[in-house]
């Protein structure tokens, strides 16, 4: 067996792996889709380092959806989506923090989140830009000093 063979063959056996985390994120997905959220729940649990399924099992807890609401819980689903890079979920934070919806108002992380979500079009960046018309420039400071961390 040659090694390009060998390279292959270990290339597939790698892929085998990775297809079952696409197919249980698809599944959470097309549960939650039509509001299976027992499935969408388990199969999301079983990602815990995937932004989408840590933002959708985030929001089944915030809303209470199929189980009993557990806002704190939800809303650290989906800040360590926000925290991993997923941009609906830092959409979702910088909105929360924006109007204090479940957690305290806060003008710096509200601008950091929409800032950091910003990065990837103009509708977000805008939110971002309205927000720090109505921050002072030492708040403005605290969120260029988050960001300018972000990995």
């Amino acid at each position: 067996m040659n090694k390009f063979t060998r390279l292959l063959m270990t290339a597939a056996f790698m892929a085998s792996f990775a297809t079952p985390t696409l197919a249980d994120l698809a599944k959470g997905e097309a549960a939650f889709k039509v509001q299976d959220f027992a499935t969408a729940k388990v199969e999301f649990e079983a990602l815990p380092n995937n932004g989408s399924a840590l933002y959708l099992l985030g929001l089944i807890h915030l809303n209470g959806m199929g189980i009993e609401r557990d806002v704190k819980y939800g809303r650290e689903l989906v800040l360590k989506s926000a925290d991993i890079g997923y941009i609906p979920a830092q959409m979702s934070m910088g909105s929360a923090y924006k109007s204090g919806y479940e957690l305290d108002k806060d003008l710096v992380l509200a601008h950091y989140y929409y800032s950091l979500a910003g990065r990837y079009s103009s509708y977000n960046q805008e939110k971002a830009d309205e927000l720090a018309g109505q921050m002072s420039p030492q708040q403005l400071a605290k969120s260029a000093k988050l960001f300018s961390k972000w990995k």
